[in-house]
């Protein structure tokens, strides 16, 4: 495969953004003992977030042009690495929200950019490129709680968490730095017209409002589970904040696996059809997890979960990019944007719920909307079909 200096640097980016995403649920717990927040506040912490990340999509969405890679990776590199470090240096509550908003703005741009640079560059094998770095990511996802459960055990210190995530960060910056993007070759001509044309010609396919209403729901779901799981481990089914924040890893290492499978997959089955059965899947398993008692059954349920999770944010990218070929920097922007506002509006949806229905009740909202997204994505399938 050509450009493997831009694959590894695009393998450890993915990392880097998982770790900044999965430690947060697992640190809700202490976060919220730190800051005294209620359920609701607490969710709010994860939407500051991802209201970065949905302003990035914005972002990469009007700037975005093949020339401007070396400046989106560098400068967003740079930024993720000093606001993570700030958090471990500085943790009180306001200069801690300023600073997610930053963590998720600057890793959405350089989280987005490195997917619309690599589905410009490899295009016949979209699919297969995009899950094997999204591979890396469930590395990140999984490490994370690990991270969390360890740092707790031994320190105590919340704060030192984003302070050894921002070290990671300062790495990616140095190696985006040194990286040589221009070696990379146009390998088809974009259409050269505006962001408005650009966004009027996608609002009038039926297939992109499918593609784009699935991702809002799914990473809505993904980000709220990833979340809330730990809150619920620790407060509905009375684990210790260690064990709740390990629970997590069992769910990212299973989206680990899941990707091997799904890069196997992908060039047996049709695209749509894998996302169709993932996303099925995903629903079905979410509902077990939060409807059985026992630790064990819901550590199973959890990784068949994020089994089935696993291809599923990939694959709509990539499909994304073979239906709209001529405007990958737009699709692939507003897909990562639509995916950042359910990032920012359903966890604080469940926090704010579970503060009137009890967690144990209000956490059932998570499989409700992979159960929309899988709606979504089973029309999808079935509108290709016909």
């Amino acid at each position: 495969m050509k450009n493997t200096k831009l694959i590894a640097a695009s393998s450890l980016t993915m990392l880097i953004v998982a770790l900044t995403s999965a430690i947060i649920g697992p640190l809700l717990v202490p976060m919220s003992e730190s800051f005294k927040l209620n359920l609701s506040q607490a969710g709010s912490l994860v939407s500051f977030r991802f209201l970065g990340f949905f302003l990035s999509s914005v972002l990469i969405g009007l700037f975005w042009q093949r020339s401007r890679a070396g400046l989106f990776l560098v400068g967003s590199s740079f930024l993720l690495s000093l606001a993570l470090l700030t958090i471990g240096f500085w943790p009180v509550l306001p200069v801690v929200c300023v600073l997610l908003f930053a963590v998720g703005l600057s890793g959405g741009l350089v989280h987005t950019g490195v997917d619309s640079l690599l589905s410009e560059i490899y295009p016949e094998v979209r699919t297969k490129v995009l899950n094997l770095v999204h591979i890396f990511f469930g590395v990140g996802a999984f490490l994370g709680p690990i991270m969390v459960g360890t740092v707790l055990w031994f320190f105590g210190w919340w704060n030192l968490v984003y302070y050894l995530v921002g070290m990671g960060a300062l790495v990616l910056f140095f190696l985006f730095l040194t990286q040589n993007l221009k070696e990379t070759q146009e390998t088809f001509v974009q259409t050269q017209t505006g962001a408005r044309t650009n966004l009027t010609y996608l609002t009038k396919s039926v297939p992109f409002w499918l593609l784009t209403i699935g991702m809002f729901f799914y990473v809505g779901s993904e980000v709220s589970l990833s979340s809330w799981v730990p809150m619920f481990m620790a407060k509905v089914r009375n684990t210790s904040t260690v064990v709740a924040g390990y629970t997590n890893s069992v769910f990212w290492i299973a989206l680990l696996v899941g990707r091997l499978v799904f890069v196997y997959l992908s060039g047996k089955i049709s695209t749509s059809r894998l996302l169709a059965l993932a996303a099925l899947g995903a629903t079905v398993f979410a509902i077990g997890v939060f409807s059985i008692a026992s630790h064990i059954l819901i550590i199973t349920f959890l990784a068949c979960t994020g089994f089935f999770a696993s291809g599923i944010y990939p694959t709509v990218l990539a499909l994304g990019g073979h239906t709209f070929p001529n405007r990958i920097g737009m699709i692939t922007a507003i897909l990562t944007a639509a995916g950042s506002l359910g990032g920012i509006c359903f966890p604080w949806l469940v926090g704010f719920g579970s503060e009137y229905l009890g967690l144990g009740r209000g956490i059932f909202m998570i499989p409700v909307l992979m159960g929309f997204a899988a709606a979504a994505f089973v029309y999808f399938e079935g509108r290709l079909i016909k």
